[in-house]
């Protein structure tokens, strides 16, 4: 029913002024006599919304919250009812449906339930039914023998997925068997499911014999919680700043453009942390390290962290779910797994793999430790290495990219053929310089897809940048390609710049 509103004694005459044709004011529509108070009235299908008293002496309503499962009084329809099967009912004064009719159309199980019967099986078999979204049972295991020879005799058996039923041999000799009863939570045996985790990602977890979905790894997620800033200077000029915020894709957008606003970390940022360009030390992903700590491989460790006898290459030596670190000359330390993989970009060790490091200043990607390019996939080298206190501790492979396009690096790297000590190899590494610098010393001053003529011992007093081109191949817009190494039988070059001199 609706609320009874009491009229104060003068709102009343003024009403029955209007109704009587007299007076020249008109009654407020909801009044009410103490401004700023509030309550909770009645409103729509059983529903409820708070008002408040204005300073004109009128109510305010606010929105109408209604029961989600709130039908209008006096409605009548069918509903669902029992196993699947339809009833008519009517809507009562208070919101809620009640029966008027009997239930029909049932199906013979509630979705769900399981049982054993014999089905689509032969004479003298039985199988486990399992009871669909339609109420009615189909088969969920293979035909097997239901004879039995000692009549009422009661045992109980396994049945579903990793449950239990009680069964009863009849006096005809066959078993009679119960409901089956699974454990809460039980999963299928060699089913896969797959959920939403971490910052956009995705975990696939597979059910083992016991029934029960196995632990796992968080993979293919974003750099950012939806919704978080990052100041930083990446992609501007220097000395400046831009904002970025996380987009509900877990990725960063620009928010706000560069600026001049750079903040320097105070104090400064302990050993191996990093200042970020909005004045916080960061270990890794994480924040700055705090008293008794250091930043060890993109974590927080004690200051005296726990060295172990784990081995780099091959990784073996370290708890399930962990990985071995080099923590520094003839040191070794297992750290968590992470879920980047080789070539993908990363903030710091733990975002890696098993047997991958984070690698890189400017832009770090996950790259594979090796003693030899044996321990590379096919067509990268074990070139670069790893130092720790002026020490080399560790090598890492070359990741295998396209010098033409640059394919195969990530943002931020440019795909670059060289020269090694024991292998020439093409790799993703930092430095991607000005396209419009008029002279070059070496080719991380030039952008992707780009070498400094001085790689070709060319270029006289005054190299410049031109386009890498295959020898032989008529890839060059000015003067021939000029080679300067061959990796894996293809001779890599440079384009005669274009550039004009003098300058």
């Amino acid at each position: 029913m609706p609320s009874l509103v009491r009229l104060p004694r003068c709102a009343f005459f003024l009403a029955l002024a209007s109704l009587l044709g007299c007076g020249s004011e008109s009654a407020p529509a909801d009044p009410c006599l103490t401004p700023g108070a509030t309550e909770t009235v009645r409103c729509g299908a059983c529903g409820t919304l708070e008002r408040f008293c204005a300073a004109d002496g009128q109510w305010v309503p606010g929105a109408c919250i209604e029961p989600t499962d709130a039908c209008e009084p006096g409605a009548i329809e069918e509903v669902a009812c029992g196993a699947c099967g339809v009833q008519s009912a009517r809507c009562t004064e208070s919101c809620e449906w009640e029966a008027t009719g009997a239930c029909s159309d049932e199906g013979v199980c509630m979705p769900g339930s399981r049982a054993r019967d014999r089905g689509s099986c032969g004479a003298g078999q039985v199988q486990d039914v399992v009871c669909n979204d339609r109420c009615n049972f189909e088969p969920d295991g293979a035909c097997e023998s239901n004879e039995c020879n000692s009549p009422g005799m009661i045992e109980t058996v396994a049945c579903g997925s990793c449950g239990t039923t009680d069964r009863f041999c009849s006096a005809p000799g066959v078993w009679e068997f119960g409901e089956c009863s699974e454990p809460a939570g039980a999963c299928v045996p060699g089913t896969e499911v797959t959920e939403s985790c971490g910052m956009c990602g995705t975990r696939t977890q597979r059910c083992n014999t016991e029934c029960t979905l196995e632990e796992a790894v968080c993979e293919d997620e974003g750099v950012c919680e939806p919704g978080s800033l990052l100041t930083t200077g990446e992609g501007c000029g220097a000395g400046q700043t831009r904002v970025l915020q996380c987009t509900d894709g877990c990725e960063y957008d620009e928010l706000e453009g560069c600026t001049d606003d750079v903040v320097a970390c105070e104090p400064s940022c302990a050993a191996g942390e990093r200042c970020r360009a909005d004045g916080v030390c960061r270990c890794g992903t994480g924040p700055a390290c705090g008293s008794g700590e250091q930043c060890i491989g993109g974590r927080c460790e004690d200051d005296e962290p726990v060295l172990t006898d784990c081995s780099v290459v091959p990784d073996r030596g370290c708890p399930s779910g962990q990985t071995c670190l080099a923590g520094g000359p003839g040191a070794t330390l297992c750290r968590d797994v992470g879920s980047t993989r080789e070539g993908e970009a990363c903030e710091a060790n733990l975002d890696c793999r098993a047997g991958l490091v984070c690698v890189g200043t400017a832009s770090p990607i996950c790259r594979r430790y090796c003693d030899t390019s044996d321990d590379c996939t096919t067509g990268s080298f074990c070139e670069l290495s790893i130092f720790i206190d002026e020490q080399p501790v560790a090598g890492v492979c070359t990741i295998r990219c396209n010098p033409l396009n640059n394919g195969g690096c990530s943002a931020g790297l440019a795909c670059r053929p060289a020269a090694g000590s024991i292998d020439n190899y093409v790799d993703c590494r930092e430095g991607q310089g000005d396209p419009g610098l008029p002279v070059c010393v070496t080719s991380d001053m030039c952008p992707a897809t780009q070498g400094c003529t001085s790689e070709t011992g060319g270029g006289g007093a005054f190299p410049t940048c031109g386009s890498y081109c295959r020898v032989g191949e008529d890839e060059c817009a000015t003067g021939p390609c000029t080679g300067f190494v061959t990796v894996d039988a293809v001779e890599y070059g440079l384009c005669a710049s274009d550039f004009p001199f003098p300058f």
